[in-house]
C-alpha cells in the first residue's frame, strides 16, 4: 500500500476483510481519522503565529558514505506532509544515502532518527556533530531527537502517535527561532 493514511485506510480495511471484522476497522479508521485531524489541529494552533515552514530530516542510518534518510514514499514524508513540514530528503526515493552537501544547502531545522540510531549516551551527540549537520540549524542547536522505529518507519494505527511526536520535535524547533527573533528585535532596537 501507500507509505501515507490513504495507504494505512486501505491496509486496515485490507486486514479487517480477511478477518471478517469490517465494522471493527471502520471504526478504527474513524478513530484514526479523529486524531490525525486533532494532531493536525493542535500544531497548526501552535505554529499559526510563525509564518515559516519547518525543515525537517528523518535520519535511519550514518555510515562514511553518508547519513542514509527517508525520502519519497516513506512513512516520515507522510508524517511530514501531514503537519505541512518540508522533509529535506524528498528528492530521494525511498530510503537512500544523501550526501553532506546536499544536507548543508537544505539546513534542516530539526532531525528525526529512527530510535535504533540514538541508543546510548553520546549517540545524540554524535549525530549533531555529524559532518553533515553539525552547521545547520539543527546541528548548532542539537534538535536531533529519535522515534521509535515501529511508529515511525511503518504504517500502524498508531499513525497519529507518531505525528504527535514529529509535532513536538518542529515545535521546539519553532521555540528556538522565534525567542531568537525575539532577542535579534530587542538587540536592533
Amino acid at each position: 500500500v501507500d507509505k501515507n493514511l490513504s495507504g494505512l485506510k486501505a491496509l486496515v480495511i485490507d486486514i479487517g476483510k480477511k478477518l471478517a471484522s469490517s465494522e471493527q476497522a471502520i471504526e478504527l479508521i474513524h478513530h484514526i481519522e479523529k486524531k490525525v485531524e486533532q494532531q493536525k489541529a493542535r500544531y497548526a494552533d501552535k505554529t499559526s503565529a510563525f509564518n515559516t515552514q519547518i525543515k525537517a530530516l528523518f535520519v535511519v542510518a550514518n555510515n562514511d558514505r553518508g547519513i542514509t534518510v527517508a525520502g519519497k514514499d516513506t512513512v516520515p514524508q507522510a508524517l511530514f506532509d501531514t503537519l505541512g513540514i518540508v522533509n529535506i530528503g524528498s528528492a530521494v526515493e525511498g530510503y537512500k544515502v544523501m550526501d553532506a552537501e546536499s544536507v548543508l544547502m537544505q539546513n534542516p531545522d530539526v532531525v528525526i532518527a529512527a530510535g535504533h540510531m540514538l541508543r546510548g549516551k553520546s549517540a545524540k551527540e554524535a549525530l549533531c556533530t555529524h559532518h553533515a549537520l553539525a552547521a545547520t540549524f539543527a546541528g548548532k542547536h542539537c534538535l536531533v531527537e529519535a522515534m521509535d522505529s515501529s511508529i515511525s518507519l511503518g504504517l500502524s494505527p498508531r499513525f497519529h502517535v507518531a505525528l504527535q511526536h514529529v509535532a513536538e520535535y518542529a515545535e521546539k524547533a519553532i521555540e528556538i527561532k522565534q525567542t531568537q527573533k525575539a532577542a535579534y528585535s530587542g538587540t536592533s532596537q
